[in-house]
């Protein structure tokens, strides 16, 4: 949307693959519950619960800041705005990329020890 004759359909391709899959998912995750199992090549996961839902959610956070940021560097390099505005906005999505990480690491830290079939002990 920064040059004229590029199409706006880009900007809807960006939101349809990278948000509505994962809120798509939260639903399905909420509504199944602990009814949900998911299906490896090496096995089945049984008794999710939420984390379905929970892990949906946390993708499409992660997707909506990275698509933040995307847009940040393609004004920045079209050069709309000035630069330190850039950098302030740059640093407040990339600061809350980095606490969603947390709980984003733990999450697939989770999930790798329940597919391999360990037990997991939280705290």
């Amino acid at each position: 949307m920064t040059r004229k004759h590029l199409s706006n359909s880009i900007v809807g391709e960006a939101i349809a693959d990278a948000l509505v899959p994962p809120i798509c998912v939260i639903g399905i995750g909420i509504n199944l519950g602990s009814e949900m199992v998911a299906v490896f090549g090496r096995g089945t996961v049984a008794g999710l619960t939420n984390q379905i839902a929970e892990g949906s959610f946390l993708l499409f956070l992660a997707n909506l800041i990275d698509i933040t940021v995307t847009s940040l560097v393609v004004f920045l390099v079209q050069r709309y705005g000035s630069v330190r505005t850039y950098w302030r906005n740059l640093l407040v999505w990339l600061g809350l990329l980095s606490l969603l990480s947390i709980p984003l690491s733990s999450a697939l830290h989770v999930f790798t020890f329940r597919q391999n079939g360990c037990r997991v002990w939280s705290l």
